[in-house]
């Protein structure tokens, strides 16, 4: 598991794909370099890899799955591009906070950018299919930092997110432009809960759910909705005990 925080930037060394695999070695800060070992995993612009060597003082050798890094924005990676980084955590799967897994779920365009107040606001394209857990208040993780979503344009298939200018410093965030990419992973409980609440209404009422589907059709929402802002306010409910 990965915390959603980027800790780090990194710069691609070399990036080799192989048959089954990508192998990348990446030059990194010393201070993000020092607690890392051998067989940890470590988010890479939000995909997960293992470090399979450690090499002088800054450098890290690391593999993933060729499949797991094909329909992300790494599999056009190369030498000298930089990265977010983020090393795993021990933590439960299903402890407090949006906690990433490191598989990404598809990418979004970068459509406009707006910068000002000391924020910047992307406004990102997303595929249909996925239109369900992107909800107002739902968290997702572009390229491994989690933020919440603001607004969702389902007409044009766009959603919109917020970030501090410290936190696009401390990223590559900056470094984007419209038109680039973004590796996106939804939140796992947010998913996990529009699909149970789905297969329990469907399972409960039968040929009725149909019907409650369309009525709440006419208030311009439906069960995917009401999944994902049960989840964002539970979440936002366990961010407010921590504090």
């Amino acid at each position: 598991m990965f915390s959603g925080v980027v800790q780090s930037l990194g710069k691609i060394v070399t990036c080799v794909r192989q048959t089954s695999h990508m192998e990348v070695t990446l030059r990194c800060h010393h201070d993000f370099y020092l607690p890392i070992h051998e067989g940890q995993w470590v988010c890479v612009d939000g995909v997960r890899f293992a470090v399979t060597e450690r090499k002088g003082n800054d450098l890290l050798g690391l593999q993933s799955e060729l499949a797991q890094c094909a329909n992300t924005a790494l599999a056009a990676a190369q030498s000298g591009s930089f990265v977010n980084l983020t090393c795993s955590i021990n933590e439960p799967v299903d402890c407090d906070g949006h906690r990433l897994t490191g598989n990404i779920d598809f990418q979004a365009e970068i459509c406009t950018i707006d910068v000002s107040g000391g924020q910047r606001t992307y406004q990102l394209s997303f595929p249909t299919e996925w239109q369900r857990y992107l909800v107002v208040g739902s968290r997702v993780a572009l390229n491994g930092a989690s933020v919440s979503i603001v607004s969702v344009d389902t007409n044009q298939s766009l959603f919109t997110v917020v970030l501090s200018d410290e936190v696009c410093r401390m990223s590559i965030f900056e470094q984007k432009f419209a038109g680039d990419w973004l590796n996106i992973e939804i939140e796992r409980g947010t998913q996990k809960v529009i699909e149970t609440l789905r297969s329990t209404l469907s399972d409960t009422l039968g040929e009725l759910y149909p019907t409650l589907d369309r009525l709440l059709a006419l208030q311009g929402i439906d069960f995917d909705f009401l999944g994902a802002r049960a989840k964002a306010k539970a979440l936002d409910e366990s961010v407010v005990k921590t504090k």
